[in-house]
């Protein structure tokens, strides 16, 4: 027995319409959502500073993988769950019509917290997308504070980067960055 989503349904129509129109849909985000996630290029890096890299990185990168599927895969469906792809709200953002485009209102999951009326998550939501903003961007300092000190290493950088703290922070690194 067939039962008939309700409307919208799952899937948008992105190129053609009908059932080829909602799988280009899902291959249009699944493109986009793909340059997104980043993080195990970046377990390799620490590779370099690891104690007895070829134990823990084994394991680092399970449980890297497994993140990636709980939380980006498992919010991204939630999210899709909850808010319609022709949400008001949303296509307003997205259109720029909206007066909390580029503002903490943005985010569907903020959104999909209004839709199910429940006042207090938005903002736990917002502090939640802030603290990972505020850790991915710890990870860039470090990431690239590390880049420039092996490029100094290997003399393709000015060698004043190549001084470091007792406690081996490349310090004039970070000041570049």
């Amino acid at each position: 027995m067939y039962i008939r989503p309700n409307p919208p349904g799952a899937f948008a129509e992105y190129i053609a319409t009908g059932p080829l129109g909602r799988f280009e849909g899902f291959l249009g985000s699944l493109w986009s959502a793909s340059f997104t996630v980043v993080g195990p290029e970046y377990v390799s890096m620490v590779a370099g500073e690891t104690k007895l890299p070829r134990v823990y990185l084994k394991t680092a990168f399970k449980t890297t993988y497994a993140r990636f599927a709980f939380f980006f895969i498992g919010s991204a469906l939630a999210v899709g769950l909850v808010v319609p792809y022709n949400d008001e709200t949303l296509l307003a953002i997205l259109g720029g019509s909206a007066s909390g485009s580029g503002t903490a209102a943005a985010p569907p999951y903020v959104i999909a917290m209004k839709n199910l009326g429940i006042s207090v998550l938005p903002h736990i939501t917002n502090a939640l997308l802030v603290t990972s903003i505020f850790s991915a961007g710890n990870s860039y300092v470090y990431y690239g504070s590390r880049s420039l000190y092996s490029l100094s290493l290997q003399g393709q950088a000015p060698k004043f980067l190549r001084r470091c703290t007792k406690k081996g922070v490349p310090i004039y690194c970070l000041f570049v960055l």
